[in-house]
This record gives structure tokens, sequence and C-alpha cells, in this order.
């Protein structure tokens, strides 16, 4: 039993609520009354209003057969319209792939709000030594002014 954070009350207070621990993590129930989880209720973008789940967007990209890698953060929009745009780090199987293609197979898994609005190609997605991916450091790379396309 967790009896609280030790001398930070206020995340106390916003961690636990009614006597139950709020982890921040989303996830779901399967019939058989399995609990996946399916990310994090802080990984959420802000599009023009609607949120998008960083972790969805990820797993999409994670399918295309040309990726090995992604990684997903809230970015600030670049045409200042929206608030916050997706902004997604890719490794590709061998090498950078045709955004187009890229783009086409997105569109057709994902709503038009979710789709990546820059994209960055890297070599390797920042992680942490547990395999975490390092969001502060993704999200700093792909709101840098070199070598970020698609905006």
């Amino acid at each position: 039993m967790a009896a609280g954070y030790w001398n930070r009350p206020e995340e106390q207070a916003l961690a636990f609520r009614e006597g139950w621990l709020c982890t921040g993590d989303l996830g779901r129930i399967d019939q058989e009354g399995y609990l996946t989880i399916t990310g994090r209720l802080k990984d959420q973008i802000n599009v023009g209003g609607l949120k998008v789940a960083a972790a969805e967007v990820e797993a999409v990209l994670r399918r295309h057969p040309k990726i090995a890698d992604a990684a997903v953060a809230g970015i600030v929009d670049p045409t200042g319209r929206r608030g916050e745009a997706v902004g997604a780090m890719l490794v590709g199987r061998d090498g950078p792939t045709d955004e187009d293609d890229l783009m086409r197979y997105c569109a057709e898994e994902l709503e038009p709000h979710m789709l990546p609005t820059v994209i960055r190609w890297v070599d390797k997605i920042p992680r942490a030594e547990t395999g975490k991916i390092l969001k502060g450091e993704v999200r700093q790379i792909l709101e840098g002014e070199d070598g970020a396309t698609r905006a």
C-alpha cells in the first residue's frame, strides 16, 4: 500500500484521489477482463482542440513496412493555426522512405488531425536505458530548424 509522496503534497493530491492511485496510464480491458496499457494521459497532443494519442500514431507508423521505429510528440504548430501539431521522428528500415507514400498510408489509418506535420529521419530514437522514448529530446529535435521536413 502506498502512503503517498514524501514532502510533495501537490503531486500527492494529483496522484491520489479518493484512495486510488491515478497513474496517468491509458488502457483498455478486453472481453476476458485483461487490461492492456495503450499509452499515457500526459502523452496527448492537442491539435486544434482535438486530442491525439501519441502512442496510437506511433503504432500506425511502426506497422508501415519501411519504418523500423517511430516516436511521436506534440510540437508547436508550424502554421500557427492549431496550437500543437503532430511531429514524427522515424527510423527507416533501409534509410528514409518516400514521404508521399508514407503520408498516403497514414491517411488511410488515421484521422486528418492525427497526421504528422513534421517528419524527421534519424538513425536512432532517443531512449532511456529502460527503453522508454525520451519525449523531451524528441520534441526538441523535431522543433529544431535543421533537418525537419514537411510543414
